[in-house]
C-alpha cells in the first residue's frame, strides 16, 4: 500500500483554503487567556538567532489589549441586559398581561403576581409561569375613580390619573 501526497497526485494538492478556514474557525474560540498564553510560547520559543520584530510584537500585545477589552465589554452587556430584563419583570407585578405557559404552551391572561429569577425571569400569571421572552402583550388597566364623602351628604368622585 503506497501512500497519497503531493507527489503521488502531481503535486496539485492545495492545502491554503484547508489550513485558513481550520485556523479562523479555531481562533473564533479563543479567549483571552488563550490567546496569552500563545503569545508567551511565541516568545519562550523563537529562533534566537532570528527574534520576533519588536513591532511585531506590540501589534500582537494590541491585539491582547483589544481582545481583553472586548471581552469585558461583552460581560458588561450581558450584566445590563439581564438588569433591564429584571428592571421589566418586576414592572410587570400587578400588571394584566398575556403570555405563554412554560408547562403547557398555552396562552394565558391575567394578572402578574410574582416574579422568580434564574437565567431568565419568569412571570406568574394566575399560578401559570411563563418566561419574560414568551410575554406577548401587557395591558395597563384603567384607574377607577374612587367615591369620597364631601361637605354635606354629597358625593364625589375623584380620578386618581387627576392627582387628588
Amino acid at each position: 500500500m503506497s501512500d497519497i501526497g503531493p507527489s503521488t497526485l502531481g503535486g496539485a494538492i492545495d492545502t491554503g483554503a484547508y489550513n485558513k478556514d481550520y485556523s479562523s474557525a479555531a481562533l473564533q474560540n479563543l479567549d483571552k487567556d488563550a490567546f496569552l498564553e500563545l503569545l508567551v510560547a511565541q516568545m519562550r520559543y523563537q529562533n534566537p538567532l532570528s527574534p520576533a520584530d519588536s513591532n511585531d510584537f506590540l501589534a500582537q500585545a494590541a491585539q491582547y489589549a483589544s481582545v481583553e477589552q472586548l471581552e469585558n465589554m461583552s460581560q458588561r452587556q450581558a450584566e445590563l441586559r439581564s438588569m433591564q430584563m429584571i428592571t421589566v419583570a418586576t414592572g410587570l407585578v400587578g400588571k394584566e398581561v398575556t403570555g405563554i405557559s412554560e408547562l403547557t404552551g398555552e396562552q394565558i391572561t391575567g394578572v402578574v403576581s410574582t416574579v422568580r429569577f434564574g437565567e431568565e425571569p419568569v412571570i406568574v400569571i394566575n399560578g401559570a409561569d411563563s418566561p419574560l421572552s414568551m410575554v406577548i402583550q401587557v395591558d395597563t388597566p384603567q384607574p377607577t375613580p374612587i367615591a369620597t364623602a364631601s361637605e354635606g351628604s354629597q358625593a364625589s368622585t375623584v380620578d386618581p390619573a387627576d392627582g387628588g
